[in-house]
């Protein structure tokens, strides 16, 4: 049910049974149109009191409607103080962690959370400016101690593009921060734990503060997940392109379209003949990827720009 609605995006409320609030944070698919929020599915069919918030824009969640809507909303706040917990992936994970101070959170889960927008205050992120950059919006915006609340759980993969962005977050230096690998998942690393809701058994294992059985539940979770091989073949593919062509032909079902051609992509400068063959068949198979400008588009909506430069390179076949 739609609760509030700001200029810059959308709050929504959930009366479950559980003995917590769960607030959460949409990434960039799940943009504000009138009825949805991340993790709605899941948090319905498991009847959990929960309020979702989706951007209308990709703005990173600026603060003025979150302060209107916590100010109008301190009743329901009040009721479950000390049993918040705020959770996101990317641009919901990096709301998650800046505004948990104004929800007064308990915990907090965030599965790849961006620190800042602003390249320059990252000396050692060399990646191009990221294209929602908006300086009247994002400059400062990296999370400070004082606006932080509860214990905050970050889960990602440190072998990812965006890593000064996470290795930010452990220079805070604070002891309230509790960083989780979860290696071989890049930018999707949430995907891990969405089979059977998996996610709110992270949840319950954060709230309980068990960093052995976080540990043993990634791995878990991360080894049941096809994303873990395609990863692995995608960053063979520049260094080593045999192994990961070895690596595709031996799991070649867990190898969606979009990743064939990525990986046709990768290994087309040392083997030309399986590259090109790579990517017409993963174009057979999706016919949309021969429109490669719109794939890259959404891949970058998404968050996951080193991927959308990726799709560039890729051409319809002749």
């Amino acid at each position: 049910m739609l609760i509030h609605a700001g200029k810059d995006m959308e709050f929504f409320f959930n009366d479950g049974r559980s003995d917590y609030l769960l607030v959460t944070f949409g990434e960039l698919a799940f943009l504000a149109d009138g009825k949805r929020y991340w993790g709605k599915p899941m948090i319905e069919r498991n009847e959990i009191t929960a309020i979702g918030i989706s951007a209308r824009t990709a703005n990173w969640y600026p603060r003025a409607d979150i302060d209107a809507f916590v100010a109008a909303n301190r009743p329901l706040l009040e009721r479950y103080k000390g049993r918040i917990v705020l959770a996101g992936h990317s641009m919901g994970g990096y709301a998650a962690i800046k505004h948990s101070g104004l929800f007064g959170a308990s915990h907090v889960v965030a599965t790849v959370p961006q620190y800042t927008l602003d390249r320059r205050s990252l000396p050692n992120d060399t990646r191009p400016v990221i294209p929602y950059y908006n300086p009247a919006l994002h400059k400062g915006m990296e999370p400070k101690p004082e606006e932080l609340s509860g214990q905050i759980y970050i889960l990602c993969d440190f072998g990812h593009s965006g890593r000064p962005q996470f290795d930010a977050y452990a220079r805070m230096g604070l002891d309230s921060i509790h960083m989780f690998a979860v290696p071989f998942t890049g930018h999707e690393a949430i995907t891990v734990f969405a089979k059977k809701d998996g996610f709110l058994d992270l949840v319950n294992l954060c709230r309980a503060g068990d960093d052995a059985a976080i540990r043993r539940f990634i791995r878990e979770r991360r080894e049941d997940t096809d994303l873990r091989i395609v990863t692995i073949a995608l960053r063979l593919a520049a260094r080593r392109p045999k192994a990961a062509l070895n690596l595709y032909r031996k799991y070649k079902d867990r190898f969606g379209p979009v990743y064939m051609a990525m990986l046709g992509n990768g290994v087309m400068a040392t083997h030309p003949d399986e590259g090109s063959s790579l990517v017409n068949l993963a174009i057979a198979m999706n016919p949309d990827l021969s429109r490669y400008s719109v794939v890259s588009e959404l891949l970058a909506k998404r968050g996951r720009v080193s991927e959308a430069a990726a799709m560039n390179a890729i051409l319809p076949p002749i």
